[in-house]
């Protein structure tokens, strides 16, 4: 299976390029970026490094390197404290989601389609997303509602093209590295966590054989992790 990753120099994206790498599953990785990844990912055979500096536009010649991609792993993105305004943490977690999953449903699912596949757009979302932008949150309510407004814009474009774009929904608590098994431990007491292996993981194993459900808490993370 090829599949496209995003965030790939983050925390989570990183790890999802070294999961795609070790299943076996995974024939090619196409690494979408804006700046270089780390060297001992892009000198992997299966990995093939993308710069780009527009996440907004997705020109014709980009959309023909993405041919006979099956899935994307969508981890661009973060809270709202990780930007330097609410107007650009919306740009990048949610502008940019949909800018993607549209061009990807119009220049890639076509000829998806003529082999009888859909392309699936998997997004790494975070627990307690909301869908309802007018809802008053007590915690964390921006960084809450732009997942969730991500989440809804891509669940809107895959019913509007159900032949051709599916999208899955990972919402995991607190990431924590996983080599601090203590701070994972303390961390879990106050809410769900899960290690960045597992999660990273998870995102694979959904793109290669998705589960029925279309949003998977950090519970089912875990278990899908495990499997």
């Amino acid at each position: 299976m090829k599949v496209i990753v995003t965030g790939a120099t983050g925390f989570v994206g990183r790890e999802v390029v070294v999961q795609c790498i070790a299943n076996s599953d995974i024939t090619s990785v196409i690494v979408i970026t804006r700046r270089e990844i780390d060297v001992t990912l892009s000198q992997n055979p299966k990995v093939r490094v993308i710069l780009h500096n527009n996440f907004e536009d997705y020109p014709s010649d980009l959309l023909q390197q993405l041919e006979e991609a099956e899935g994307c792993i969508w981890c661009l993105g973060g809270k709202v404290e990780d930007f330097p305004d609410l107007e650009t943490a919306r740009k990048v977690g949610v502008d940019y989601s949909l800018a993607a999953a549209r061009a990807f449903a119009t220049g890639i699912c076509p000829s998806l389609q003529e082999r009888g596949r859909r392309f699936l757009f998997v997004f790494c979302s975070g627990k307690g997303a909301e869908w309802d932008q007018s809802k008053s949150l007590w915690l964390f309510s921006d960084t809450r509602k732009l997942k969730g407004a991500a989440e809804r814009g891509l669940l809107d474009i895959a019913e509007e093209n159900p032949d051709v774009f599916d999208t899955l929904v990972l919402r995991p608590g607190g990431v924590t590295p996983d080599a601090n098994v203590l701070l994972a431990k303390i961390a879990g007491v106050m809410v769900p966590v899960v290690p960045v292996s597992q999660l990273a993981k998870a995102l694979v194993r959904v793109c290669i054989n998705p589960p029925q459900d279309k949003v998977v808490e950090n519970d089912g993370i875990l278990k899908l992790a495990g499997e």
